[in-house]
């Protein structure tokens, strides 16, 4: 017979949060609430919808402007809420009352609908920059920062790909059937992403309404919650199929590894080796034999990292098939992920051995040079599974 579980504060940080999976943030988790709130506007969405108005140089500006106080005003809501939920987390450390998160939800939803009304002013002072001409492509264009922002909290695999972004990005001119089926794309696509962000708020909603006992409701408000992912992931996958097919030939094989990157950001994104050999070879006094042993080292870690890389996306599709609903409420959140860490870690091994080589070819100076490079930051540490349940007699 199974011992009964109770949620622990990190436990609920991952319910919260509703992912499909734990959700790193920079190398850690979000904390409590923070996956339930909007994501700001990225800027680049900004600057794509610049484009597609075709604003003036005078309208640019006060984009920019607007777009600023829009952030400086989300920053201080930010740090508003971190505060009470590192307070809480505090309080909760100290007396073990799961009653103190009761609380704290409210707290979070009312940051959530200011952050809201921030990002709803800030959409209306942009259309009142717009002529006329430009208004009657605003909907279109708005809808699409929208699309991009709800993209942004998707955490399975697959599920923040944006196929009208890799069209754009290899410059495919979207015309005729293709730019029908981009649309009908766009349709599916949000209409997927609605239910998947109500549903992310009903996890916590769930946890709200936690009483002793009501472990179930939790686990299955999550399995809700990472279904609705996995229909935003199908979505995707059968559009890219389509898409790919109605691409030239030559087209074929760049846009199908550009969904597969966009599929798997952790395992695809910039490592730190690759940084520090771009600092190495931009290094202006390197002779002919330190360019060549540059050049041999680099060539064998790509190769390294290439081979790498299909274990790495097995170990992440293993890590979303073992965060489901049914494993949290039996299990809560034991075992999951180790496979996740070890392939990291190796991956963190195989950057350490090339940035060592890099030193041993480069003189003192040359190395001190790009001493910054070579530094960890937090896109270093990779996803970390930390989140688990404690039996209810104690730690």
């Amino acid at each position: 017979m199974r011992r009964s579980m109770r949620w622990t504060a990190a436990a609920v940080v991952a319910l919260a949060a509703g992912s499909a999976v734990a959700q790193p943030e920079r190398g850690r988790f979000r904390m409590f609430g923070e996956g339930m709130m909007q994501q700001e506007i990225p800027r680049r969405s900004i600057e794509r919808a610049a484009e597609d108005l075709g604003l003036t140089r005078e309208q640019r500006d006060a984009l920019e402007a607007l777009y600023e106080g829009y952030r400086a005003e989300l920053r201080d809501l930010n740090e508003q809420a971190r505060t009470q939920r590192e307070a809480a987390m505090e309080k909760f450390r100290e007396e073990r009352d799961p009653s103190i998160f009761e609380g704290l939800q409210d707290t979070m939803r009312k940051s959530r609908d200011k952050r809201a009304a921030v990002e709803a002013e800030f959409m209306t002072d942009v259309q009142a920059l717009l002529s006329a001409e430009q208004a009657g492509r605003w909907e279109r264009v708005q809808a699409g920062v929208k699309r991009e922002q709800a993209m942004r909290r998707g955490r399975m695999a697959g599920e923040r790909v944006e196929i009208g972004s890799l069209l754009r990005e290899m410059n495919v001119a979207l015309e005729g059937d293709l730019a029908g089926t981009v649309e009908q794309y766009h349709t599916d696509l949000d209409r997927a992403l609605a239910e998947r962000d109500r549903l992310m708020e009903n996890v916590g909603d769930a946890f709200a309404r936690r009483r002793d006992g009501n472990e179930d409701e939790i686990a299955k408000a999550f399995q809700e919650r990472r279904e609705a992912s996995e229909k935003v992931r199908d979505v995707n996958k059968r559009f890219a199929r389509q898409v790919q097919d109605m691409l030239p030939e030559a087209r074929r094989e760049e846009f199908a590894r550009r969904v597969e990157e966009a599929s798997y950001p952790e395992v695809y994104r910039e490592t730190r080796a690759k940084r520090v050999f771009d600092a190495a070879n931009a290094v202006v006094d390197l002779t002919d034999d330190q360019k060549l042993a540059l050049a041999d080292v680099q060539d064998a870690y790509n190769a390294e990292l290439k081979a790498l890389q299909p274990r790495m996306r097995e170990a992440w599709d293993k890590l979303e098939g073992e965060f489901t609903g049914q494993r949290i409420a039996r299990d809560g959140m034991r075992g999951i992920g180790e496979g996740t860490r070890e392939i990291m870690e190796e991956r963190r091994a195989l950057d350490g051995k090339a940035i060592d080589q890099i030193r041993k070819i480069l003189t003192p100076e040359q190395a001190d040079s790009i001493a910054p490079a070579m530094e960890e930051d937090e896109r270093d540490e990779g996803p970390r599974v930390r989140v688990r349940a404690i039996p209810r007699d104690g730690l």
